[in-house]
């Protein structure tokens, strides 16, 4: 049995950081979200250093499945036991661990994060057969004609 508080906003952040060296400039935060009759999503979001937890990046949500199906999934992505996740907490100090954005630098990782890493698909929780990625950033979605 896991036991997961959710916030007013219904949903929990298990991660955030920077995702590598090479994309300095956008952090990864992985969420569960409370879904209905006792469902449960997971959104990942890939912001700009600045903009983290605003929801103005790239956001993938996956289709609704239960917790149990959620912690699989994630344990397995991020190599970790529920026990060890780093429950993110949300206040107005949040982002302050992240440096302000370099634009220049930016820039140029927006392309090689779009291109490289496919939006984002390529650095995704694999969802075992439990659930499907529903919700894909813009990019994504052009550059395989789902739109």
């Amino acid at each position: 049995m896991h036991r997961i508080n959710f916030s007013s906003a219904h949903s929990v952040c298990i991660h955030r950081d920077i995702i590598s060296n090479e994309l300095s400039e956008i952090v990864k935060s992985i969420y569960i979200e409370n879904s209905d009759n006792e469902k449960y999503t997971i959104a990942i979001e890939f912001d700009p250093t600045e903009m983290v937890g605003q929801g103005d990046g790239w956001i993938w949500n996956s289709t609704p499945t239960n917790l149990d199906n959620i912690v699989k999934i994630l344990e397995n992505h991020t190599n970790k036991k529920i026990s060890e996740w780093d429950f993110v907490i949300f206040d107005n100090i949040s982002e302050a661990s992240f440096n302000e954005t370099d634009n220049s630098k930016a820039l140029i990782q927006d392309e090689i994060f779009e291109k490289k890493y496919d939006s984002g698909h390529l650095l995704l929780p694999d969802l075992l057969g439990y659930a499907e990625w529903k919700k894909m950033p813009y990019t994504y979605r052009k550059k395989y004609g789902l739109i």
